[in-house]
């Protein structure tokens, strides 16, 4: 009874995804702002997804109206359009009208990602989650802080926090789009801003605990791409890509594709070639090889890590500076607190190449033959290296600082030595006995680990 011919048509246009002809009906006199069977105009055109027709409705004056009605048809009672819009999977109609800036809550203060949680479709339920994360991230990031400046928090309770929420979890930090540690996050912080803020509050084993777990997640081999891209700064980006273009048009220049007058203008603004010199000095220095590492060993008193890494087994190992990474940056500045934190990644750094490089080079002599006083002596320092790590709070099993769910180097390093396995791994020279089965192996879906051991 309430509805008019026009609204009527209104409706209809909705339905069927009639934009121009919802136009033309609304020339006259605009969008009727009705309640009918329930609903608005706009609730109708939620429900159905039709989000041009949204995006059309929000230009018009009757928008902050039908907006602000609250939906009294039963099925959605108290919602608002976008909650419609999330309930029944429209999910770009849903993130148009957060753009839009509706109201989030309707009258019974529930959100958008509530609704979406009812959806029976699992994309909608993945994302109500991602809706979800940011403000359990934000939440997060304020009762850390909140912590760390409270003198009375026990330490065990910071661990346990960090351990257990997001405050300093890379991943989620990087899921909510802040893909750099220097990217303004929840409530204005960047993650370096949290992480700063924890370690120049905190006692520096506790801050030596935080920057382990980050670094070792961090220096991991299989660590993915964008983790390892969060840790650079946006300008240190921009300044790679600037280095590759330098270099991309000394190759062009070289090959006479273009002259020096138009090599000149192109390369105006961006690095010399002195500074090219310098970066590449800068990176060279940032890996530390043995003597470095023996050094540092015999400087710091640890005479198990400075008599094995003299070893002729260990003469290639080398490993990363601990404060080339934005990591230690981030937490702290010079001084005395910063060299307590990067002699102890670095002690465990060590070690773990030491663990590393001494089962490597066990597989060879079994696999190889070899002398069996230097197979007693590489056990001896992988399992005297696999203690001392543990001592340091390395948990060996899960391959974990501790605690396990913290962050890692996995590796399979500390695994036995099965003698069954495939010895791909072991280089043959051209013409030894092994290499053709070997070859053979590498080609056949069969499991031949049986033959690789009677042969060997």
């Amino acid at each position: 009874e309430e509805m008019t011919v026009k609204c009527c048509l209104c409706f209809a246009a909705v339905q069927y995804d009639d934009l121009q002809s919802l136009e033309f009906l609304c020339q006259p006199s605009g969008i009727p702002v009705v309640v009918v069977g329930g609903w608005n105009l706009l609730h109708f055109a939620a429900y159905m997804g039709r989000i041009e027709i949204i995006a059309w409705i929000s230009s018009q004056p009757a928008w902050e109206l039908l907006v602000a009605q609250v939906c009294v048809r039963k099925e959605f009672q108290n919602a608002f359009a976008v909650h419609i819009a999330a309930i029944r999977g429209h999910l770009q109609a849903c993130d148009l009208m957060i753009e839009l800036k509706v109201p989030l809550e309707d009258s019974t203060g529930r959100l958008p990602e509530d609704y979406a949680k009812a959806s029976p479709h699992q994309y909608v339920l993945d994302w109500a989650e991602k809706r979800v994360t940011p403000k359990i991230l934000e939440a997060d990031v304020k009762k850390i802080l909140e912590l760390v400046s409270d003198h009375a928090s026990a330490v065990d309770e910071i661990k346990h926090f960090i351990e257990h929420s997001t405050c300093l979890a890379v991943n989620t930090w990087m899921e909510c789009d802040y893909n750099t540690f220097d990217a303004a996050g929840p409530l204005g912080y960047s993650f370096g801003d949290v992480l700063h803020q924890c370690c120049s509050s905190l006692d520096v084993e506790i801050v030596a605990w935080i920057c382990l777990r980050l670094f070792f997640r961090c220096s991991h081999d299989l660590c993915t791409y964008s983790y390892m891209q969060f840790w650079v700064s946006e300008k240190q980006k921009q300044r790679e890509k600037d280095i590759s273009l330098r270099d991309c048009y000394d190759k062009i220049l070289e090959k006479g594709k273009i002259n020096t007058e138009m090599y000149d203008e192109l390369t105006r603004d961006l690095p010399s070639a002195r500074e090219l010199e310098q970066e590449w000095a800068r990176k060279t220095k940032e890996t530390l090889t043995q003597n470095d590492l023996v050094d540092f060993a015999t400087d710091q008193g640890h005479d198990f890590l400075s008599s094995e890494l003299r070893k002729k087994w260990f003469k290639n190992l080398s490993c990363k500076e601990p404060l080339a990474y934005s990591i230690l940056s981030s937490a702290l500045n010079k001084g005395e607190r910063l060299e307590v934190v990067r002699a102890k990644i670095l002690r465990v750094n060590a070690l773990l190449e030491v663990v590393k490089i001494s089962r490597k080079e066990l597989r060879q002599i079994l696999a190889r033959g070899g002398r069996v006083d230097e197979l007693e002596q590489l056990m001896s320092i992988q399992s005297a290296a696999t203690d001392a790590l543990t001592r340091e709070g390395y948990d060996t099993s899960a391959r974990a600082y501790h605690p396990p769910s913290g962050s890692f180097y996995d590796s399979s390093d500390f695994d036995s030595i099965d003698m069954d396995e495939s010895l791909y791994s072991v280089e043959y020279d051209q013409g030894h006995p092994l290499r053709k089965q070997l070859l053979f192996m590498s080609r056949s879906s069969n499991d031949l680990s049986g033959s690789d051991l009677t042969i060997s």
